[in-house]
């Protein structure tokens, strides 16, 4: 506050601020004593000191300040912020002292006379001493950044670490970011500026990051010595340096500043080679080669064959061939093979006792005990069909004997026939979609066995076998098509007799729908049959020397063909028993016998590309081209007459072809138009048969006389007698 007239100076005389409010006061107000109080006021007012200068302008601890100004005499205090200043000396207009060096702030300078303040002014700046709080990171690099935190930090001019000073890039009231310089060594770190310096209470580390010149040798095996140079390699605590050969830790046995000694610990592997410390990280350039030396350290002592043999040890990685014996292994490529464990696949020929090798850059290894080898379960071929409860099925392979379990998609099978190649099995319930996988377990389980679940227990799905037809499946083998033909005949058991009395109760919508089921059946299978026949033929060996090769495959080819005649019979029987209305299809009735046919065509369709694939084939000492053949099944002779069988009540309808047509065009309306001629061809020349052989019957004298009535029964035959002729 500046003293700017004598009234002024008055009040401050008395110890009174600018912001007091005073009554003036008048003899009125004065009472008995109001004459003697404005002279004494007077008086004070006169004598009261006055500051008009601060110096310097910018105050600190430990520095000494020079009040100037008038009325000051000895034994006058001068006080900041009611700390006395230490020193105070009086001179004219003078008033100085020195602040203490603890003070750490100031915003007001008083003069004090008698315990009471006669001048004050705030006509300065106070700047406070700095402090350090924290630093980061925790030690510093050579050229990184370190960032300081404290208070009035902002009039800062000079970082020392270690007695060096550092470059300064930021600072703030409350932070310093300094960059380290080079050469930089651990020591104090100090800061300095104008209101004084501080220093934090730790020593800051400086740390140099090592790096890495040369090693040698070159190419070397585990257990061996590297010897590295470089630098700043000898650290220690935190600051110790750890060598990596790829991402494998070495063993330090010597270390100094310039150079290191480490072994090649086990498991090291060929790669660049690195010394990191607080994750500074040098790397050398270039590869180590290490030569691992695989251990076999455990093997089981039994295995199955076929199986997996599980090896633990070390750098089984490393290992370039497998020997079980004189049995080469491989590694299972469904197995997560490391360079700790490995399994192996063990072959079915594999037999007897040996000890696992391992054979890696020309040396052998083997495992300290031998492994004995056991015949696994095989399964090759598996199918299964609907039964009264769940499913029943068969399953071929090799290998079963009386503690063969079954499992499939991880669910157990009831075993309920079993011998060394075959087992039947039945399940509550059937596997479901692609890929559910079987295992036959013995002693040891067998190699898997995947089924789909979506083939209704056969080897493809129905809606597949058209794309098969046309190109083959080459995994398709005798066993899987033999098995294919046990469940189609499984699938399918009724008589002739109940085939035709399930195509009379097809009138009504529940009895189609079971009509079409079994037809549809039937017809998929007929697919089922023509492709295991193209494809048994497409197996086999050409050549007369081979038919005893093709011994498997002609024997599904066999049952395959049989089954054909078979199938086509069934389907004869139930069309049949059809009634006529039955093959009108409207507002969801009728038979789906155009669906039926759909899938029959196509496996007529497909008739010469099995002829072609069996010609010049051998099954024993047959050809099977031969008259007599095993393949030749007239598949178009006898769907025809299952088609004339379809029709058989709406031919009797009539006695010529044109009083039928119109009911036989009426019930090829859902036909494709190919197919519908194809029928309406059958059918016309099965009439101009019938109509031919009345003609020829029913002359005067002729014997045999049968006359064909509408119901398509031979007149005069009741069952009552004797029919004529």
């Amino acid at each position: 506050m500046r003293a700017s007239s004598p009234w002024t100076r008055a009040l401050v005389a008395l110890g009174l601020g600018t912001g007091l409010t005073l009554t003036p006061i008048t003899p009125a107000s004065a009472g008995p004593l109001g004459g003697a109080v404005l002279p004494l006021l007077g008086d004070a007012a006169a004598d009261a000191p006055a500051i008009t200068a601060v110096e310097p302008a910018e105050l600190k601890a430990g520095a000494k300040v020079t009040v100037r100004g008038s009325g000051f005499v000895d034994g006058d205090l001068l006080r900041l912020d009611g700390k006395d200043l230490e020193g105070v000396e009086v001179s004219g207009d003078r008033i100085s002292g020195t602040i203490p060096a603890t003070t750490k702030k100031g915003k007001k300078l008083t003069v004090v006379r008698a315990k009471k303040t006669v001048a004050q002014s705030a006509e300065f700046t106070f700047v406070p001493p700095p402090t350090l709080s924290s630093v980061k990171p925790t030690f510093g690099v050579p050229g990184g950044s370190v960032t300081i935190k404290g208070k009035n930090l902002d009039r800062i001019d000079a970082v020392e670490i270690g007695g060096k000073a550092q470059t300064i890039a930021e600072k703030s009231a409350t932070s310093i970011t300094v960059t380290v310089v080079d050469g930089t060594q651990t020591g104090p770190l100090t800061v300095r500026g104008f209101a004084g310096e501080a220093a934090l209470k730790k020593e800051y580390e400086i740390f140099y990051p090592p790096t890495l010149s040369a090693a040698t040798p070159g190419a070397l095996f585990e257990g061996d010595a590297l010897t590295i140079t470089g630098a700043h390699l000898g650290g220690t605590g935190k600051a110790a340096v750890k060598f990596s050969l790829g991402k494998k830790k070495l063993k330090v046995t010597e270390v100094a500043d310039a150079k290191a000694v480490v072994e090649v610990v086990k498991g090291a592997k060929t790669g660049a080679l690195s010394a990191e410390a607080r994750k500074q990280k040098a790397e050398l350039g270039g590869e180590i080669t290490v030569h691992p030396t695989p251990v076999i350290s455990s093997a089981p002592k039994e295995v199955g064959a076929p199986g997996v043999l599980k090896i633990s040890g070390k750098n089984l990685d490393a290992v370039e061939t497998w020997r079980l014996g004189q049995v080469t292994l491989t590694p299972d490529p469904a197995a997560k093979n490391t360079a700790t464990k490995i399994a192996l696949q063990v072959p079915a020929e594999a037999g007897g006792e040996a000890s696992v090798d391992a054979e890696a850059f020309g040396r052998h290894f083997a495992s300290k005990k031998g492994v004995a080898v056991i015949k696994s379960p095989v399964i090759v071929a598996l199918g299964w069909h609907d039964a009264k409860k769940g499913i029943e099925g068969e399953v071929r392979g090799r290998d079963f004997t009386s503690k063969t379990k079954l499992k499939i998609a991880g669910k157990a099978a009831k075993v309920a026939f079993i011998d060394e190649g075959r087992l039947t099995f039945t399940m509550t319930k059937a596997p479901a979609g692609a890929g559910a996988a079987i295992a036959a377990n013995g002693k040891f389980s067998g190699p898997d066995f995947a089924v789909d679940g979506g083939a209704d227990g056969f080897r493809h799905r129905d809606e597949d076998l058209d794309g098969l037809l046309a190109s083959p499946p080459a995994d398709y083998t005798p066993a899987m098509a033999s098995v294919d033909v046990a469940q189609s005949r499984a699938s399918t058991t009724e008589t002739a007799d109940e085939l035709r009395a399930l195509g009379e109760k097809a009138g009504d919508k529940k009895g189609a729908a079971a009509a079409d089921e079994v037809g549809l059946r039937l017809a998929y299978d007929l697919k089922r049959m023509v492709l295991i026949q193209r494809s048994m033929c497409a197996a086999m060996t050409p050549g007369k020397t081979k038919g005893a090769a093709n011994k498997d495959a002609g024997v599904a080819l066999r049952d395959a063909s049989d089954r054909t005649r078979e199938i086509m019979a069934s389907l004869t029987a139930l069309w049949s028993g059809l009634p006529a209305d039955a093959l009108v299809r409207a507002e969801g009735k009728g038979v789906a016998v155009d669906q039926m046919d759909v899938n029959v065509a196509a496996a007529l369709a497909a008739q010469s590309k099995v002829a072609a694939a069996c010609a010049g084939r051998f099954f024993g000492d047959k050809i099977l081209t031969d008259a007599g053949k095993i393949s030749a099944v007239d598949v178009s002779r006898l769907y025809d007459r299952a088609i004339v069988a379809a029709f058989g009540r709406v031919l009797a309808t009539g006695k010529t072809w044109p009083e039928v047509e119109a009911a036989v065009n009426e019930r090829l309306k859902t036909f494709a138009s190919a197919r519908a001629a194809y029928w309406k061809k059958v059918l016309q020349a099965d009439k101009k048969g019938v109509e031919a052989t009345t003609t020829a019957t029913t002359g005067k004298g002729a014997r045999g006389d049968k006359k064909v009535d509408k119901q398509g029964k031979p007149a005069g035959n009741t069952g009552k007698g004797k029919g004529k002729g």
